[in-house]
């Protein structure tokens, strides 16, 4: 009986040890936890101002401003991921930094963990020890390979793809498109010091990118856009950029503007073409996508024309609805259903209308014959 007293006695003892001892880690934990993001948050901010940079909410971990003479930004990014049992949060700290300009390669490039594993098929070998740890790819793969792989400068110690490799070993996830180049690490940086090192390797990266760019030739699609579009713009009066691929004016009375770019290893080219006065209908019209489906349920707004095909793939609002219904005619209807069918995306509203095809449309002959069938039913809708 002694002995069970004793056993029972402990066992006591170890719970209410127990119901003191948790209770108290977890207040410690929650207190540790607060008292490093409060450490981090005074970090981010001595160092936004050491550096000349600025936090557009004070307190959040987030900066931006010109480092190195390159537009750069830190910030937090959390990743939640379940295998169906668990949810499992993963917190990273990562700097972007921006091109001035557009590469117009395509480029869609991707370092993370070890080899690549996925998006196998899609690969762009470039010849270099780079193709085992980093997805590339672009519009064309010689570009490609001839951009990563050439020591572009007089005495350039390395090539792009080398430098990639290097700053991997330091930085497991780096990311770079035409538009900038992100790179990644795990947990919050809290230290001025590692701070400085992932904006130093990420501005000193994108510096590279943008030299190579400047050093690197044109390529025959460059030379006969800018041939095509240049003689486009001066037989009709338009003014022609050919930095930035871009033709503005007036056609047939309409403010337009035509861009080209490269997008995740494509060519784009974007049509914007005004009204000349807003039609005042409250008219906006987009093509349906699945996400429509639980905003309709929910009340979204989705006006009927009677064209089948029509309703099916668009999602049309407006707030003087007589009249859109008026305008939304079956050849109205017609002529925008042939627009989305080439279309990457399409908006049209009260101002205009803005559409992108996912193709370069080269010859004047073509910008001419696309600018006159996108005018039809915006005519009509007047």
């Amino acid at each position: 009986m002694a002995l069970l007293l004793a056993g029972e006695g402990f066992i006591i003892l170890l719970l209410l040890f127990a119901g003191i001892a948790f209770p108290t880690l977890l207040i410690g934990g929650i207190i540790y936890v607060l008292l490093r993001a409060e450490k981090s948050k005074k970090v981010w901010a001595q160092y936004a101002s050491m550096r000349g940079l600025h936090q557009p909410e004070p307190g959040k971990l987030r900066i931006e401003g010109v480092f190195d003479g390159i537009p750069t930004s830190l910030f937090i990014e959390i990743e939640r991921r379940s295998d169906g049992e668990r949810t499992r949060v993963d917190t990273f700290t990562a700097c972007y930094a921006k091109f001035p300009k557009n590469m117009r390669f395509g480029l869609d490039i991707a370092g993370r963990g070890g080899l690549q594993l996925f998006d196998v098929g899609r690969r762009m070998p470039v010849g270099h020890p780079m193709d085992a740890q980093f997805r590339a790819l672009a519009y064309d793969h010689e570009v490609l390979r001839h951009f990563l792989v050439t020591e572009f400068g007089e005495g350039a110690p390395a090539s792009l793809a080398d430098d990639l490799v290097a700053a991997k070993r330091e930085y497991p996830t780096i990311t770079i498109t035409d538009k900038g180049i992100k790179t990644r690490v795990s947990g919050t940086i809290s230290t001025d010091e590692k701070l400085d090192r992932i904006a130093t390797v990420t501005a000193k990266l994108a510096r590279r990118f943008m030299t190579a760019r400047s050093l690197f030739p044109k390529t025959r699609l460059e030379n006969d856009l800018e041939r095509e579009w240049a003689g486009f713009a001066s037989q009709r009066g338009l003014g022609f950029d050919p930095e930035n691929l871009t033709i503005e004016g007036l056609w047939r009375g309409y403010p337009i503007r035509i861009e080209a770019y490269t997008e995740l290893s494509s060519w784009i080219t974007k049509f914007s073409i005004r009204y000349p006065r807003p039609l005042m209908m409250g008219i906006s019209l987009t093509p349906e996508y699945t996400g429509h489906i639980v905003a309709k349920l929910l009340g979204y707004q989705d006006l009927k024309t009677g064209n089948p095909e029509f309703d099916k793939n668009f999602i049309v609002q407006a707030k003087n609805v007589q009249a859109a219904l008026h305008k939304l005619d079956q050849a109205t209807c017609v002529a925008l259903l042939e627009a989305k069918r080439h279309s990457k995306s399409l908006k049209l509203d009260d101002e205009g209308l803005e559409i992108e095809f996912e193709r370069v449309v080269v010859s004047s002959v073509e910008l001419g014959s696309f600018l006159d069938a996108l005018l039809k039913p915006m005519n009509r809708l007047m």
